[in-house]
């Protein structure tokens, strides 16, 4: 049995998928702008803000934009509007700003059983569990399972595509901003690789905004890991096991911004005192279910709003919803 927050689209194209979409969330979405536009002045600025990125994801990732288009025109809203929601938090501070700090950090990303299993916490604003849905995709021959933010291109959390791989998402807080492609815009181009060497040698090129962790895995052994801000990016295929926060582990240490506002800094170091090489799936929920530091730095915390654990090698991903409590663990297929 599935979720009742789980959804399939298969469309031809971009387009129409991004059609199909916004006709399912379309209540979703007049929903939250009828908040934003609630705030007139503050809503106006989003709107020049993701302007801004406009002409980048157009130029780079056209097919992105035109998915939104089609989704704004289904759920009957302008696109500009539905555009700006698109980009979350990255429209909340006008980058490039060196003093900018986006408002939200996610999440918690393990992978252990020698790079077979990946097992994620889905944090997000406390009370935004409404957000997120469980989404089955397919444009033209690719397919992608994922947790899903409403209004959003997806591929912001967690992706498992019919290439092979599993690419997890996490937020990075940086010194290093200046205008760019949108983060939202390059994860959701991440989350459809079938080469993940050439795809992040291919981001060092690209004009980068706000950055953001990448993890990817394909149940071979291989990892990846990449963390990047606008200027540098760093790539490292780190051994099982292994845990990722929202804080850089890299020599990108020298941009770091985070506060530890969030316990990203307690969360990982619960991560690396738990995690290890050979997990059962119980020890795997157990170290997702941590509450060492408490509500609101643990790695289970206040605005854990889903959970994930993916076999690799089985081919099924178990997922919790904080939405459907009473449903527990659900397994899919993919």
């Amino acid at each position: 049995m599935a979720h009742k927050n789980y959804f399939e689209f298969k469309a031809e194209n971009n387009f129409d998928l991004g059609k199909l979409m916004g006709e399912n969330f379309s209540n979703e979405a007049k929903r939250v702008l009828e908040i934003e536009k609630g705030n007139p002045e503050e809503s106006k600025l989003k709107i020049e803000r993701a302007k801004k990125y406009l002409d980048f994801n157009q130029k780079y990732f056209p097919q992105y934009v035109e998915e939104l288009r089609g989704y704004a025109e289904s759920a009957g809203l302008e696109f500009l509007d539905l555009y700006t929601l698109s980009l979350e938090d990255e429209v909340a501070e006008d980058y490039p700003n060196l003093e900018a700090r986006p408002l939200s950090e996610k999440c918690t990303t393990f992978i252990t059983n020698d790079g077979k299993t990946f097992a994620h916490n889905e944090d997000w604003d406390k009370g935004s569990e409404e957000k997120i849905s469980i989404v089955r995709k397919t444009v033209g021959n690719l397919s992608i399972l994922e947790l899903y933010y409403a209004n959003t291109l997806g591929g912001n959390s967690v992706s498992i595509n019919s290439n092979g791989f599993t690419v997890g998402i996490n937020s990075l807080v940086s010194t290093d901003t200046k205008m760019g492609l949108s983060k939202n815009v390059i994860c959701r181009w991440l989350s459809e690789t079938k080469d993940p060497d050439a795809d992040i040698e291919k981001l060092k090129t690209l004009p980068r905004s706000v950055g953001y962790n990448v993890n990817i895995a394909n149940g071979s052994g291989k990892i990846w890991n990449a963390e990047y801000t606008s200027s540098a990016l760093v790539i490292s295929n780190p051994e099982s096991p292994f845990a990722h926060t929202n804080h850089y582990l890299t020599e990108l240490s020298k941009y770091e911004a985070n506060t530890n506002k969030n316990g990203t800094f307690d969360r990982y170091d619960s991560a690396m005192k738990l995690i290890r090489g050979e997990m059962t799936e119980e020890e795997i929920i157990a170290l997702e279910n941590d509450t060492s530091y408490g509500e609101i730095k643990s790695i289970f915390n206040e605005r854990t709003i889903a959970k994930i654990i993916v076999d690799l090698e089985n081919k099924n991903a178990k997922i919790w919803l904080l939405r459907e409590t009473e449903m527990g663990w659900v397994e899919y297929r993919f």
